[in-house]
């Protein structure tokens, strides 16, 4: 903001002074002091006059007269009071008024500012910490008993008149530009920081300095706002970016922007690692401590996270190495503050078998858990081992076959176009003649893997030593987040009409 200070004395109305030499004492308005007014008889006397006594002079030629003020180390004319004009200071502040500082030869001199733009009054304020309007009513409108004038007024050209002295004025704090139209803009920017110690704050130190705001206000544990130094006519914009200290995070801010002030939100992608006992093991630092176990029960966990958006559906997966025992945890439910993991019994089990003719009948052996093979005959019509058993799951990769210990000259393969879900169909290859074998034979041994088509949707009991992801997808940022990575900034700047 900027001060104005006026150094040059206006005039007061000059009282018809008597036609003669000599001297005319005026009184000021206060009536503490005189003004001393001398009469020459004409100009080229006046550079006789002592000047740190006299600061107004007649002049008079034959029955004409002229008056004249000593302004600026000069004698000047006064020809209808419009040769003075008022000299103004501006003086830069921390808000977004600026002040202005002139003054009157008298006490309680009335004193307007008007724009410039369409005379009109402007608003003028006694203060800028908390603006407080000064009426222009003729009555709080004026000079002090020292002379003194003072206001404080937004930036903008006017002009300031006391009595029939003018002076123009174009007020413009440190934050002001042009657009291409010649309008007023106003620059805004900062850098914002969050730490334990000291809150959300503007940076203003050797390095940083704010341009055009006065405040930042956390508003909830997610939106905060940084207010103007001043109020604008019209939005431009104002852009919120990260430093590099956040970006690994891939933290976006977006952000409401209006007149006064702009409110600005964060969202980040999250996903977590933890065991089936719902320990978090592995978390992004910016998330850190903001995934918390809410309840672990014997088939199921819930979390409490970070505001989510519920367009994005968590996903979750397995990261058990093989070693580990897996488990089948799925997304229950979930909302903006929680998830909820469940644990199932498998969908679908691996399960193998051996089939090996004795050259009469097949007999099938080793067969693991959750498999029944009903039966097992030689196609002769096919050329075919035909087994029936309970349904699996379709597919050519659900169902491997392998050659067993006695068969050596043959190659077993699975005819897959024969396949359905209950009945699986080898076919055999002579390997020295590469032809389809015809007839049974001992030979005849293979192993087959196939995924046992059988669902449940009972739940499970967690196993606490497996392992998982969750991707919980983009969720709001809290501000106290930003206090987990040291020394990370949010960087504003925009522009607005005035």
């Amino acid at each position: 903001m900027t001060k104005i200070r006026n150094v040059t004395k206006t005039p007061a109305v000059m009282e018809d002074m008597a036609v003669g030499r000599g001297t005319v004492l005026q009184k000021r308005g206060t009536g503490n002091k005189v003004d001393l007014h001398i009469v020459v008889e004409s100009v080229e006397a006046l550079t006789s006059v002592d000047t740190n006594v006299y600061t107004r002079a007649r002049v008079y030629s034959g029955a004409s007269y002229a008056d004249y003020v000593y302004l600026d180390e000069e004698w000047q004319s006064l020809v209808d009071n419009t040769a003075l004009a008022l000299k103004i200071f501006q003086s830069p502040t921390a808000g977004g008024l600026t002040e202005i500082q002139t003054r009157t030869v008298n006490a309680n001199e009335v004193y307007e500012v008007r724009k410039a733009s369409d005379d009109s009054l402007a608003t003028i304020y006694s203060d800028a910490a908390s603006p407080t309007e000064i009426l222009q009513d003729g009555i709080d409108n004026v000079s002090g008993s020292d002379g003194v004038v003072e206001f404080y007024i937004a930036d903008g050209d006017y002009y300031v008149i006391v009595n029939a002295a003018r002076s123009d004025l174009t007020v413009s704090n440190n934050n002001t530009v042009k657009n291409d139209s010649g309008n007023n803009l106003g620059v805004v920017g900062c850098a914002v920081r969050y730490t334990d110690l000291d809150g959300l704050v503007i940076i203003s130190d050797s390095g940083h300095a704010e341009i055009g705001v006065t405040s930042v206000e956390i508003l909830d544990d997610y939106k905060f706002r940084v207010h103007y130094g001043r109020g604008y006519t019209k939005v431009g914009a104002v852009l919120a970016t990260i430093d590099e200290a956040l970006a690994p995070y891939g933290i976006v801010v977006g952000g409401s922007v209006g007149v006064d002030f702009a409110t600005f939100e964060m969202f980040a992608p999250m996903r977590f690692t933890a065991r089936g006992d719902g320990t978090v093991t592995n978390i992004s630092p910016l998330w850190g401590g903001l995934v918390t176990i809410n309840s672990v029960g014997t088939n199921s966990i819930i979390y409490n996270v970070p505001k989510r958006l519920n367009t994005d559906v968590p996903l979750v997966s397995n990261v058990s190495v093989s070693a580990s025992p897996l488990m089948n945890l799925a997304l229950t439910s979930w909302s903006a503050f929680a998830i909820k993991l469940t644990n199932y019994a498998q969908a679908s089990k691996n399960t193998y078998f051996r089939v090996k003719s004795d050259g009469t009948n097949f007999v099938v052996s080793n067969s693991s858990a959750g498999i029944n093979v009903t039966s097992t005959v030689w196609d002769a019509a096919n050329n075919e081992l035909v087994i029936t058993h309970a349904p699996v799951s379709l597919g050519t990769g659900n169902r491997q076959v392998s050659a067993g210990p006695a068969c050596i000259s043959l190659m077993p393969r699975v005819s897959y176009l024969t396949t359905t879900t209950t009945e699986t169909r080898v076919g055999f290859t002579d390997i020295s003649t590469g032809l389809e074998q015809t007839t049974q034979t001992v030979e005849m041994d293979v192993v087959l893997s196939m995924d046992v088509a059988t669902t449940s949707t009972s739940e499970s009991a967690l196993l606490p030593t497996a392992m998982y992801t969750v991707d919980c997808g983009n969720c709001a940022v809290p501000i106290t987040a930003l206090g987990n990575i040291s020394l990370s900034n949010i960087w504003l700047f925009g522009a607005m009409n005035k």
